[in-house]
């Protein structure tokens, strides 16, 4: 039985698709048929239980017949309803039936095109952005996150994204938060709270070590007779060595210079001899 989903994408779906009856290669170069039916091994047996006799299903794939638009629907159909249990297994069966009906359609449409997965890598086991924001009921960001994907992909491929992630984008609709999401929120908030108490610790520790240190005669223990802090010896100045004959110290640099010869004198701007008048 075919969903309502499935029958509201389905126009759109031969928009995006286009209408070809006999089996031609797409821009991959592999065999389809219809509206983008890619023609496998299984092909002849879901012509078959389309209504297709067998003889002319072999007929139809190998090339030397063609399909009518009624058993192109029905193909078109068979597919989406295919694609619709893949998007319900992705994202689970009870959220995938609480959705929307537009944000189910823009899913299927974003699952039929192969612009929804749940894995960047399935070799890996790498799952992608959007499959963890669905998961989590963020579909405006699993929908940034396709469009991000396909940014470089040709203009067509970008505006079918775009369109199909509209209704997603809207943030009226939001899953609630299971069991396991609550935990993880609990889990985040005490790691909050606790990561906020050992920040005040370490800032209390500080100012107690930049705080002044508390007099002498305030402190318990430098009042008892046994217990007096040695006193401490003044700090000197700095140590002026004395210049040697025949050099004097420069008022400007401090250094020792000769002494200014006779009928000269030193200016104590510039520190250089100067004739006297």
């Amino acid at each position: 039985m075919t969903s309502v989903a499935a029958k509201l994408y389905a126009p759109v779906a031969k928009i995006d698709e286009g209408w070809v009856p006999k089996v031609y290669k797409n821009y991959k170069g592999l065999p389809t048929l219809g509206y983008g039916h890619l023609v496998t091994e299984s092909s002849q047996k879901t012509l078959t239980e389309l209504g297709v006799p067998k003889s002319r299903a072999r007929r139809i794939l190998q090339g030397k017949g063609s399909l009518t638009p009624t058993e192109g629907e029905r193909l078109l159909l068979k597919n989406i309803g295919r694609k619709e249990k893949e998007v319900a297994f992705i994202l689970g069966k009870q959220r995938y039936d609480k959705l929307p009906m537009d944000k189910k359609v823009a899913m299927l449409g974003l699952r039929f095109r192969g612009d929804f997965a749940k894995y960047n890598n399935p070799i890996k086991g790498t799952l992608s952005k959007e499959y963890k924001h669905a998961v989590a009921g963020r579909y405006n960001l699993a929908a940034k996150a396709m469009q991000h994907r396909v940014k470089n992909a040709p203009v067509g491929v970008r505006k079918r994204v775009e369109r199909h992630t509209r209704p997603l984008l809207s943030k009226k609709h939001r899953d609630r938060p299971t069991a396991v999401t609550k935990g993880i929120l609990t889990t985040a908030a005490i790691a909050t709270v606790l990561g906020a108490a050992t920040l005040a610790m370490k800032r209390s520790k500080r100012k107690k070590l930049n705080r002044a240190p508390v007099p002498l005669y305030s402190h318990p223990i430098a009042l008892t007779p046994n217990k007096k802090r040695p006193e401490r010896k003044p700090k000197t100045g700095r140590r002026v060595s004395v210049c040697p004959g025949g050099k004097e110290r420069s008022p400007k640099t401090g250094r020792c210079i000769s002494v200014c010869a006779a009928g000269k004198e030193r200016n104590p701007k510039t520190g250089r001899c100067v004739k006297t008048y």
